[in-house]
């Protein structure tokens, strides 16, 4: 019996919720928080960023790039040595980059998550594009084969 992917869902705006209640429908154990939105039908509501990440073998970081380094610092108590970090928020290479190094210092593997179009309508099929050291494992978790051997902070470019 094969067991479901846990993922941890920070930020449950209008992307944030869409791709989490996707990513529930698809059969993935999906644990969210957002101080502001509830979790959508199918996610489990989490007290804080740190109790999102606890168990989620996967991490999509879906705040603002205001809120990315916060929102990092805030889970990290709840994730574990090689977890996969998934950033998605639409900042500059240079904010990428010292979230990589961050999330690396913490023995995790960080992958910048580019989401490509609008994400109403289009769920969890929006198109995006993952780059970095965690690329690999986020494509083959979500099915995607996108910019494998591309540095952090190139999802903006492509």
């Amino acid at each position: 019996m094969r067991m479901a992917l846990t993922v941890g869902v920070l930020g449950l705006g209008e992307a944030g919720s869409q791709i989490a209640a996707g990513l529930a429908a698809a059969g993935a154990k999906v644990r969210g928080f957002d101080p502001a939105q509830p979790a959508p039908a199918g996610v489990e509501a989490a007290a804080s960023d740190a109790d999102a990440c606890r168990g989620a073998a996967l991490v999509i970081s879906l705040v603002t790039a205001e809120e990315a380094e916060e929102a990092l610092r805030l889970a990290l108590p709840g994730l574990a040595a090689g977890t996969v970090y998934a950033d998605a928020n639409t900042s500059a290479a240079g904010l990428k980059q010292r979230l990589a190094a961050t999330a690396g210092q913490a023995g995790l593997t960080f992958a910048d998550l580019a989401i490509k179009a609008p994400v109403p309508r289009r769920g969890l099929s929006v198109p995006m594009l993952v780059c970095g050291p965690g690329a690999e494992t986020t494509s083959d978790k979500d099915g995607r084969q996108h910019g494998r051997d591309a540095p952090v902070g190139s999802s903006r470019r492509r």
